[in-house]
């Protein structure tokens, strides 16, 4: 029961991840608490690898997708992975995943009460033959600030599969999504996305808000969003039906 970790307004440097599970290993958590809780304090984290690296070691071909993908599963937790309240973070992403699966019944990140979060790099990194299955948003902000300096806010790379049922990031309560150099969603090498719900899903009091910057355009305007189609991707590659909740 319990967090692996609870930090109450503490100042924690941590140069490597706080959670790394790697070459066959696993950790199982049963708790619904989360992972990682970090109320107040100034924190960098995994400054070179991220707060978690999860990586497995044997796949399969998925039914489904025809791509090879993991089939380990190094880490089990039923709830959010990494929770801030009012606390200050600085990483180069939160979760990097590798040849592995990933059931998340809870978002990965969950940002609340002033809690700002700066990745240096993707903040969620599906780099290569992940498949991650979530039930809700996979990002969450309330009242809270996510920073990308260099990358997507969500990246799925080199043959993963990620499929979201419900809103693919979520902000409330005047929220803000900064992406300086980058996307809000990377798909790349032959990768497959399915999210039921929106890309983003605004609420709560306040004005939520989302500033992206890059140089990726000239883009395709799908769904009344633009999409950059690069490296062989055409629009029929793409279909985006309900880009933006309560806009």
């Amino acid at each position: 029961t319990g967090p692996l970790l609870h930090a109450t307004n503490s100042d924690l440097t941590v140069p490597f991840s706080l959670v790394s599970v790697l070459q066959g290993g696993s950790l199982v958590s049963s708790s619904t608490n989360p992972l990682a809780l970090l109320e107040g304090g100034k924190h960098s984290l995994g400054a070179s690898v991220g707060v978690f690296d999860i990586a497995g070691v044997n796949s399969a071909t998925d039914a489904l997708t025809g791509l090879t993908l993991g089939t380990d599963r190094p880490l089990q937790h039923g709830g959010v992975f990494l929770e801030t309240s009012g606390a200050t973070v600085t990483t180069e992403t939160v979760l990097k995943l590798d040849t592995a699966l990933l059931e998340a019944s809870a978002p990965l990140l969950s940002l609340k009460a002033g809690s700002n979060l700066t990745s240096s790099t993707h903040a969620v990194d599906l780099s290569y033959k992940a498949k991650v299955t979530s039930l809700g948003s996979l990002i969450k902000l309330d009242a809270s600030t996510l920073n990308v300096s260099n990358g997507a806010a969500i990246n799925v790379a080199r043959g993963s599969v990620l499929s979201v049922l419900g809103d693919l990031i979520q902000l409330r309560n005047g929220s803000r999504l900064n992406i300086l150099n980058g996307s809000a969603l990377n798909v790349t090498g032959g990768s497959v996305l399915n999210v039921s719900g929106a890309l983003l899903a605004f609420g709560g009091t306040g004005g939520n808000t989302v500033n992206i910057t890059n140089s990726l355009c000239p883009c395709t305007s799908i769904g009344g969003i633009p999409v950059a189609l690069r490296n062989g991707a055409i629009a029929s590659n793409v279909s985006i039906v309900n880009p933006i909740k309560n806009a």
